[in-house]
């Protein structure tokens, strides 16, 4: 319900003839897209449903259908990045 708040009012207002409509049409769809990689990371990590089945089904759809991201390159380099959090050698978050 969140997620179609943002997105359906952002989608109407770019077919109205205004740049204030617009202006705020583009702040909601990058609300919309920043809290849909919330969604995304916290399926990765398998704390959605808490059933990895379920949670990888969803953060596949999302990463890989909506986002183009590839959940097996996310939770790979994500995970490594909790492992060595901040290291410049070996931390992949830091290294892009």
């Amino acid at each position: 319900v969140w997620l179609a708040s943002i997105f359906v009012p952002g989608v109407y207002l770019v077919f109205l003839d205004s740049r204030v409509a617009h202006t705020i049409s583009a702040m909601l769809m990058a609300l919309f897209w920043q809290q849909l990689a919330f969604v995304g990371h916290d399926l990765g990590h398998n704390s959605v449903s808490h059933v990895r089945s379920k949670d990888y089904y969803w953060g596949g759809l999302i990463g890989n259908f909506l986002g183009g991201i590839g959940l097996t390159w996310w939770k790979s380099s994500h995970n490594t990045h909790h492992v060595t959090c901040n290291s410049v050698e070996h931390d992949p978050d830091i290294q892009h």
